[in-house]
């Protein structure tokens, strides 16, 4: 959440899910990195993609909206990239041959 104009502050959304945010399936586990260096290997999220659906709060519950003319603007994400699963990823994790990057590609698909 951050704070804009007129002490009104912004509601920003992950496109992807945080701290495990996917109840539905307990085998999931959203990442940007693995690696494997000198103190271990680490699987983490270090990427992100945020976005505001347009909606502000004026942080005593009160909800606004940005207005363009009459019309409201909402965005809300649509599609996610999906990251490998486990057995797709080579041994020696990131980088390899199949993933080039010690960081995955994440990408997101909106709509207004």
């Amino acid at each position: 959440v951050g704070i804009g104009d007129k002490g009104m502050k912004w509601d920003f959304h992950s496109a992807y899910p945080l701290d495990d945010e996917n109840g539905d399936d307990e085998n999931y586990h959203f990442y940007t990195t693995w690696k494997t260096r000198k103190d271990g290997t680490k699987r983490r999220v270090i990427d992100y993609i945020f976005y505001s659906s347009g909606r502000s709060n004026d942080g005593n519950g009160r909800r606004g909206a940005l207005v363009t003319g009459a019309d409201e603007v909402g965005l809300s994400c649509t599609h996610t990239l999906s990251v490998p699963k486990d057995e797709e990823v080579e041994a020696t994790r990131f980088p390899g041959l199949r993933y080039p990057s010690d960081h995955l590609l994440i990408a997101a698909k909106f709509e207004i």
